[in-house]
């Protein structure tokens, strides 16, 4: 597996993430490395890691990829932020402080930050699941009067928007903390994860692909 950078929303930086290149030709070995639902809060990870240590490394590429997050469903929100309490607790205190600051102008991390909050409180196991809590997010939208959005166009961002936010993202104050919490190896284009008994090849020409959608979306700006 291959991944790069993405400029998240939730997060508020630009951090490892979002696009995974699979070979497909190992696909089906991979399903034999699924972990059981409920079992772990990262399964993908779990079953990436799980291969390397069989002979099938994952790279991770320096290469800002895309943009993640932007425009969720409000349940997928607050399912999603139920979830990061689990998953990122030692980062909860700066979210909360994020969010908090933007909330009154981006009624997503409004959500976000409803998802968290009931997260820190349930004591209920969570699920990689998408119905999980389904129910609990829209009692929230219809308490608080909000309509859940519509389908999202697929040209709803264009390659010069995507350029343009990457270019004009600036991380400052807790962001800036954030930021030094999702550190990379910024002075690497490539690294490599797991055995390393695979020849590289293979796996670099599908970073090569990363490399060239970031340089397009570039050029494009």
């Amino acid at each position: 597996m291959v991944q790069g950078l993405i400029l998240d929303k939730l997060f508020g930086v630009i951090r490892q993430g979002g696009f995974h290149f699979y070979r497909t030709n190992h696909l089906e070995k991979a399903m034999g490395y699924l972990p059981e639902e409920g079992s772990t809060l990262r399964p993908e990870t779990t079953l990436v890691n799980s291969m390397g240590k069989v002979g099938y490394p994952w790279v991770q590429a320096n290469l800002i990829s895309g943009i993640h997050d932007y425009e969720q469903f409000y349940g997928d929100l607050y399912r999603k932020c139920f979830v990061q309490s689990r998953k990122h607790p030692h980062l909860a205190p700066m979210l909360k402080t994020f969010w908090r600051e933007y909330q009154a102008v981006d009624k997503d991390l409004q959500m976000a930050l409803w998802g968290l909050q009931a997260g820190s409180v349930s004591d209920e196991q969570v699920f990689i699941n998408r119905t999980q809590f389904q129910d609990e997010a829209q009692e929230l939208l219809a308490l608080k009067g909000w309509v859940e959005k519509g389908e999202l166009p697929a040209d709803f961002f264009s390659l010069e928007q995507i350029a343009a936010m990457i270019a004009e993202h600036k991380p400052e104050g807790i962001l800036e903390k954030l930021s030094q919490s999702f550190s990379y190896r910024d002075n690497i284009d490539v690294y490599r994860y797991g055995a390393k008994k695979k020849k590289q090849s293979a796996v670099y020409r599908v970073g090569h692909l990363i490399e060239t959608v970031g340089r397009k979306i570039k050029e494009k700006g």
